[in-house]
């Protein structure tokens, strides 16, 4: 068990817009596993963008999301509580 640190960006450039694709999207993730006597605690928290992108007939704009996580693991067992 280790604590954890993820980033990913993708940007995609087409000559032809693809329906309903955004062309910008990103997201981060950070997650903690605590050690000693509260073993078994884990937090996580993420980001997450995602441009706005077009079809025939609808612009849906950008937004951005936020994700969290806490949880214990014990034994064989992994509880956990995802917030999005």
């Amino acid at each position: 068990h280790r604590d954890e640190a993820e980033f990913n960006i993708s940007k995609l450039d087409n000559e032809d817009t693809i329906s309903g694709v955004p062309e910008d999207q990103a997201s981060a993730w950070l997650s903690y596993r605590a050690k000693h006597h509260l073993a078994g605690i884990k937090a996580g928290l993420g980001l997450r963008y995602t441009g706005e992108s077009f079809d025939e007939s609808l612009r849906t704009p950008s937004y951005s999301l936020v994700d969290m996580m806490i949880g214990y693991e014990v034994a064989e067992w992994d509880f956990a509580l995802n917030v999005r």
